[in-house]
């Protein structure tokens, strides 16, 4: 492949986590309603800056579009089979209640769907690209479509999580299918690249970094978890209180990280020893160790805003150094 194809693929990789960055600086910052529609924010493409741009009644009139959108995303659910979870949504009368107009807020949103929007073009580009080496790449051309098509649902579910005020299992669901999109853009990327030469797969590597796959893909989930038991505690309590008050999924989210830098030590001397994939190993025992210091400040500080999206950010990137040491490993 090219190297222009080569650079596309890392631009590409490289957006889809500015927009998991955006998205955990709306988290933290309490922005995920600043814009109570979708695609649009407040009806406009450029959003408002002042009260005094939007109607009197624009609570009444963005209440009465969400509570369609969620009628529509609780039919999407009978559809599925979740029929008790559309109850639910249908069920919460709080999901329909809107917040005071925050400009903060509201752009801080915007400039997370215009990163989003970015990452799209990159990703549709990608695919243009692909497609015009049909004949030779039917396997790149396939993937590319296919993250395309997860692109396109991602964005749909982004309209669901504004639909349903960001519940928090809808909002997990909206992550975990950004992992997906970074899975398969790291099967994009390894089909591009040259192999360099002094690549070596290692049987003993391998295996351990599907092992870190798996333990990440659990760290992800107890962690999501964590975060829905932290969204509840911050209804009723006071942050410093937090992690005192977190329930058992917690503590095995904490030991699991354990078990991830003893593995992290483990590649590193496979990779000393062997001499291969020597800048894939210490990359992954630096963000495991600096996983495990924000882990830590969290106990330590009282679990700061600043810090949630930086943990977020830390464990994504492990998950794909680490998914990336995997497929290097692979025989291509």
């Amino acid at each position: 492949m090219t190297k222009f194809s080569v650079r596309l693929a890392w631009i590409t990789l490289v957006s889809i986590f500015l927009v998991v960055i955006a998205g955990g600086v709306v988290r933290m910052t309490g922005s995920g309603m600043g814009c109570p529609d979708w695609p649009k924010c407040f009806d406009c493409y450029i959003p408002p800056t002042d009260i005094s741009q939007l109607p009197e009644n624009y609570k009444e009139i963005y209440s009465k579009k969400r509570e369609e959108k969620l009628h529509r995303f609780a039919d999407f659910l009978t559809w599925l089979g979740f029929e008790n979870k559309a109850k639910e949504l249908l069920a919460d009368e709080s999901l329909l209640e809107e917040q005071d107009f925050n400009a903060f807020n509201t752009w801080t949103e915007y400039i997370n769907r215009l990163t989003g929007a970015l990452a799209g073009l990159f990703i549709f580009a990608q695919m243009i690209l692909a497609f015009a080496q049909f004949k030779k790449r039917k396997i790149l051309a396939f993937l590319t479509f296919i993250l395309l098509l997860i692109t396109l649902f991602q964005a749909w579910f982004g309209a669901m999580v504004v639909a349903t005020n960001i519940v928090p299992w809808v909002l997990t669901i909206h992550m975990l299918l950004a992992i997906v999109m970074i899975v398969v853009q790291l099967h994009i990327l390894n089909l591009v690249r040259p192999i360099e030469t002094s690549e070596i797969a290692n049987k003993t590597l391998l295996w351990l970094s599907l092992t870190g796959v798996i333990i990440m893909i659990l760290q992800t989930l107890w962690g999501t978890q964590v975060r829905q038991q932290i969204d509840v505690l911050a209804k009723v309590s006071e942050r410093d209180t937090w992690m005192s008050q977190l329930e058992g999924i917690f503590y095995i989210h904490r030991s699991t990280a354990i078990a991830l830098v003893l593995l992290g030590i483990g590649i590193v001397y496979i990779s000393r020893k062997k001499k291969v994939f020597l800048s894939h190993s210490l990359w992954l025992i630096g963000i495991i160790l600096s996983e495990a210091v924000t882990g830590k400040l969290f106990d330590v500080l009282g679990m700061p805003a600043v810090l949630q999206p930086t943990h977020l950010l830390l464990s994504l990137l492990l998950f794909a150094v680490m998914y990336s040491l995997f497929l290097r490993n692979l025989k291509r």
